[in-house]
């Protein structure tokens, strides 16, 4: 696919004393994001080396992308979802891409992302690829966070409450693509780490909630 430069790079980082959250954004600021009028909503993916909880928790998180994305874009464009996209784009390709979902996955979302254009003028995407717990360790006034992204395990320092327990951290890459032409117009890295008592589940959910209203206000 063909990846845009991007225009501008916004890192955010908060803290405070029950979330950590650190959020890159890259913005193709070229891009007219107004002329987003129909938008399709992909299913959400889980990088398969991550202990996430199976196809049961894949399906919920998927619904969970789909339904916050619908919720915050159809106020202002018209919302597909991946489903609904292939069964209009499969008549107009005289392809049945459903029954190719389901024999073969990966070939059926290329032939949907390479002719989302003849519906579409935008699509998002999201996948997790950072899920688990994090520990934490103190080392010169510095506490640090183990994340895992697939099967390393990646120290993140940064300031937090000392904690001897496990807490919910999730990783998650956020992107709208042009159906034009397949560039990346808005990406966003996200990852959060709370305490033990919430789930990847509320933590994704909360990044979507977010992701999908910062993408709302541009196109309106």
């Amino acid at each position: 696919m063909i990846k845009k430069f991007f225009g501008a790079i916004l890192l955010l980082i908060i803290f405070s004393q029950n979330v950590s959250a650190e959020r890159i954004d890259r913005v193709d600021e070229q891009f007219n994001f107004h002329s987003i009028n129909r938008v399709i909503i992909l299913d959400a993916t889980v990088n398969p080396d991550l202990d996430y909880g199976g196809m049961v928790a894949l399906r919920g998180l998927q619904n969970t992308f789909r339904l916050t994305c619908t919720k915050m874009l159809n106020r202002d464009c018209v919302v597909y979802s991946e489903f609904a996209a292939m069964q209009i784009l499969g008549d107009k390709l005289k392809i049945n891409l459903l029954r190719l979902s389901i024999d073969e996955p990966l070939k059926a979302r290329e032939l949907l992302m390479k002719n989302a254009w003849r519906i579409a003028d935008a699509y998002v995407f999201g996948v997790v690829d950072s899920w688990g717990g994090s520990t934490y360790r103190a080392n010169e006034n510095v506490e640090y966070k183990d994340v895992r992204r697939g099967k390393d395990v990646v120290p993140v320092a940064e300031k937090y409450l000392p904690s001897a327990t496990d807490v919910a951290a999730i990783g998650v890459v956020l992107r709208v693509y042009s159906a034009k032409d397949d560039s990346i117009v808005f990406e966003r890295q996200e990852m959060r780490a709370r305490r033990p008592d919430e789930s990847q589940k509320n933590l994704f959910a909360a990044i979507c909630t977010d992701f999908a209203s910062d993408v709302a206000a541009r196109i309106r």
